[in-house]
């Protein structure tokens, strides 16, 4: 089932690679992408720490999030705090580090999560 595949490599964050092939990508989410973490956004209202949780497992199950991401779409505010409580919960999450190019043209590094395996540790 393609909805459950998970991102453990960096390609398959919904990022393409920058044209010069270094390992820089644009700050671009992918439409669809955009849409379901809008879905997890709005399913769960809220801003405790238990809401933010709730909207950021879902989309773990689903794609890597970037801190931008979870800021961005699914209005978590502090992404390392509730990857953390979910880790705390038992869950298998990772941390890699990219780099992003802004739309203004700066670099940002910046982390992406992924949900390593369905079932809890």
């Amino acid at each position: 089932d393609n909805t459950k595949s998970k991102a453990h490599d960096l390609d398959s964050v919904g990022y393409a690679k920058s044209t010069d092939n270094k390992t820089d990508y644009p700050m671009q989410t992918s439409p669809e992408k955009i849409a379901f973490l809008q879905s997890c956004r709005y399913a769960v209202t809220g801003n405790g720490r238990k809401q933010q949780c709730e909207r950021l497992l879902p989309a773990l199950q689903r794609y890597g999030i970037t801190t931008y991401e979870a800021r961005q779409h699914l209005d978590i505010y502090h992404p390392a705090g509730r990857a953390k409580e979910l880790r705390d919960q038992g869950y298998d999450i990772a941390t890699h580090w990219q780099t992003i190019t802004t739309d203004n043209g700066g670099k940002h590094r910046v982390g992406v999560y992924t949900l390593k395996s369905e079932s809890r540790c």
